[in-house]
C-alpha cells in the first residue's frame, strides 16, 4: 500500500489533470463472476473479478485488495467524506462458497462509491476503472 505521504503528494483533493473521459450521472458497474487465477505451488491463487463500467464500455480486472486498496484512498484522500463500506475478505469454504455474496457486496460497493459526486471526479476512482494494463495498476497503487 502506498504511504500517506506518497498519497498526498500523488493526488491532492483538487487533483493533478483527470484521465480522459469521465462519468456520466448514468454510470452503472457490473461485476462479472470470479476467475480463479492459479499461482503454482509456492503462492496461493486467488480471483479476479472483471469490472465493467456502462455506458463507458470500460472493463478492467480487479483483485478483492484492489477494492479495500481504493476504499481506504478514498477514506484518506476525502477525510471529511463518507466513503462506502466495503466487506471483509473471508476465504472460509472456499472459492466456489463466498463470491456470490462477495460479488453483491463489491458492486454494491462500487455503485455507492460513483454516486457520491466528489468520488465519481476522482483520478483515484477513474483510474480503478479504467487501467487495463496490470503493471501501470500496480504502480499506481
Amino acid at each position: 500500500m502506498t504511504a500517506l505521504g506518497q498519497i498526498d503528494e500523488k493526488y491532492s483533493i483538487s487533483g493533478p489533470t483527470q484521465p480522459e473521459g469521465e462519468l456520466t450521472d448514468a454510470a452503472e458497474i457490473w461485476l462479472s463472476d470470479p476467475e480463479v487465477v492459479k499461482k503454482g505451488f509456492f503462492s496461493s491463487d486467488y480471483a479476479v473479478f472483471f469490472v465493467m463500467t456502462k455506458p463507458n464500455t470500460w472493463a478492467v480486472k480487479r483483485r478483492f485488495e484492489d477494492f479495500v486498496w481504493l476504499r481506504n484512498t478514498l477514506a484518506t484522500l476525502y477525510g471529511g467524506h463518507v466513503v462506502p463500506t466495503i466487506p471483509k475478505e473471508v476465504n472460509a469454504g472456499g472459492f466456489d462458497t463466498g463470491f456470490p455474496k462477495r460479488k453483491f457486496y463489491l458492486q454494491r460497493f462500487i455503485n455507492n462509491v460513483i454516486s457520491v459526486p466528489i468520488f465519481r471526479t476522482s483520478p483515484i476512482l477513474l483510474n480503478f476503472l479504467k487501467e487495463t494494463d496490470a503493471k501501470l495498476w500496480e504502480k499506481e497503487k
